[in-house]
């Protein structure tokens, strides 16, 4: 059996093969190529299952954040038989002595179905929801956060011109391939001075205007779609909305404000959301890493990028405190591609990268 492994301690991707010691309870990994660096086998009761796709499944192991394996169909139904747990969803690092803990405080009733059930049905339910469902959901999501843009008086557009539009097009599917996702998600521009992204349901990428003008190249560019499309891949904008939603109800009833008005029901269902996110964040800037590695994009501009805006932050007393951001801190996030970025081409040439930044010389109304 083959597969291709991240240990989720480097950017590289092995090609392997597998063999099962039943006798040491061990998932062994033999290089496929002569001389390669060998690799520390995976215990068989922490083996879990991320995603089961046409191709067969990614999987991950317990201790090991970022580790992830890609195997065909035969390779999963033959582990099935040798992994114990691995449909089973790996347990939050919280879920031991701190659960004990508030159960004998007498809190269980609130505290686990915030923070065990509905987290566990939210991610179920965004594997399962059917893809015309959740692309509705991304239409409407889209539709959400461009009324919110608009409360400012301007109108939000998107930059269409053509030429902008394919260049854009050409690096997703090439980023998409790299990360091994089915299908390029959806990337549109809306014109905003904004210096951000999202990714939605439904395979949709957002990027704003200001994050163009702020990149000094495509590289940077190219990271932060990586950054989103590993937000795509891991099924995260879905599992926040079913997520959010059940927390908006919950947190409502415990703060006697079911319509989410009162300041302490508004903190505690930032903080609540913030407490998933940034882990979620940081999956994804790994997996970022790893598809700019897997397409030769050279990922040191997303450092000098990250250093730009932590820079401009600050000068402007816009730092926020980690507890309150969900992404990570734009140091934190630097000194991680520094540590573990790599050498590459650009993501586009220059003729691709002019277009790209004018992209909004046309612009339509935005219709998710």
């Amino acid at each position: 059996m083959r597969g291709r492994l991240n240990d989720g301690r480097t950017t590289a991707v092995h090609d392997v093969h597998l063999t099962v010691d039943p006798d040491a309870g061990q998932l062994r990994f033999e290089p496929a190529a002569d001389g390669a660096v060998r690799l520390e086998p995976w215990p068989l009761a922490d083996v879990r299952v991320v995603e089961r796709n046409g191709q067969g499944a990614r999987l991950t192991v317990g201790g090991w954040e970022g580790a992830r394996l890609q195997v065909g169909v035969e390779a999963r139904d033959f582990l099935a038989l040798h992994c114990p747990n691995l449909h089973r969803r790996p347990r939050a690092r919280w879920s031991g002595g701190r659960v004990a803990l508030w159960c004998l405080l007498a809190v269980v009733g609130l505290t686990g179905t915030l923070f065990v059930l509905l987290p566990r049905v939210a991610h179920q339910a965004a594997l399962v929801l059917p893809a015309s469902l959740e692309r509705q959901l991304g239409a409407s999501s889209e539709r959400g956060m461009v009324s919110m843009l608009t409360l400012g008086g301007t109108p939000i557009r998107r930059c269409v011109a053509p030429t902008g539009q394919a260049a854009l097009d050409r690096l997703g599917a090439r980023l998409a391939t790299a990360g091994g996702l089915a299908e390029a998600p959806r990337i549109a521009v809306l014109d905003s001075s904004i210096v951000n992204a999202f990714a939605l349901p439904g395979h949709r990428v957002l990027l704003f205007s200001g994050l163009l003008d702020r990149a000094e190249g495509p590289s940077a560019i190219a990271g932060i779609l990586g950054h989103e499309m590993g937000h795509v891949a891991h099924h995260d904008p879905t599992e926040a909305l079913v997520r959010n939603a059940g927390l908006g109800l919950l947190v409502g009833v415990a703060t006697g404000d079911l319509f989410g008005g009162s300041t302490a029901g508004i903190a505690t269902l930032l903080l609540t959301r913030n407490a998933y996110s940034r882990e979620a964040e940081r999956a994804a800037d790994g997996f970022a890493l790893t598809t700019l590695a897997a397409a030769g994009i050279e990922s040191l501009p997303l450092a000098r990028f990250y250093r730009r805006i932590g820079r401009e932050a600050a000068a402007s007393g816009a730092l926020v405190p980690s507890l309150l951001s969900t992404h990570p801190d734009p140091g934190d996030r630097q000194a991680r591609v520094e540590r573990e970025g790599h050498d590459g081409a650009p993501a586009m040439d220059d003729k691709d990268w002019q277009a790209l930044l004018r992209i909004c010389d046309k612009q339509a109304p935005d219709e998710p």
